[in-house]
């Protein structure tokens, strides 16, 4: 067993701790669980989310929103993904859902590329470069943003995640323990 792992011991002494019904943190877990099995598809969320803010900004539309929706299982388009833009409201990128998850990663990143080259690059081009739009090949340049996307979030999984990483699931309890003490609860 993970040493993260929730299961009935943790709970009990969770709810024992923050003096909660046991079946009540039970309750939270299954409804937490339920909310975290959409975590599978959501690659990238932190870089989306910086985007959609950032288009959000530079377009003047507060409803921007950039979506990942896995294709029908029966797809033959297994290792490939595909992005449909419509500017300034949404931005699609859609998958395989069978795909391997590294290079589901790698797919999603070169997806995200196609849009920040229209929508991002394009705002530093000189005045007499040509634009691109959603029908401009950025291909190579959708790579290279892809390439650094993933050497970003390899830097973020070995270096940052470990200042950030607590050693042990008591850990995580002490920590929250004190927050609780702080605000005064």
């Amino acid at each position: 067993m993970s040493e993260f792992e929730i299961n009935d011991v943790k709970i009990k002494r969770i709810s024992q701790q923050f003096q909660v019904k046991e079946d009540t943190a039970k309750m939270v877990y299954a409804i937490f669980s339920k909310v975290i099995s959409g975590v599978k598809h959501q690659y990238l969320a932190h870089l989306i989310r910086c985007m959609e803010s950032y288009i959000r900004k530079e377009t003047n539309n507060p409803f921007f929103q950039i979506n990942c929706f896995a294709l029908d299982p029966n797809s033959p388009m297994l290792s490939v993904g595909c992005a449909q833009y419509y500017p300034k409201m949404f931005f699609s990128i859609f998958f395989h859902p069978s795909m391997e998850e590294k290079q589901l990663r790698v797919c999603l990143a070169h997806e995200l590329g196609h849009l920040f080259m229209i929508e991002l690059v394009n705002k530093s081009k000189g005045e007499h470069e040509p634009l691109l739009d959603e029908k401009a090949l950025t291909e190579p340049l959708s790579s290279i943003f892809g390439i650094f996307t993933i050497m970003d979030k390899n830097a973020s999984y070995n270096d940052r995640r470990r200042k950030l990483s607590h050693n042990t699931w008591d850990d995580i309890v002490k920590d929250f323990i004190q927050l609780q003490s702080r605000v005064g609860n």
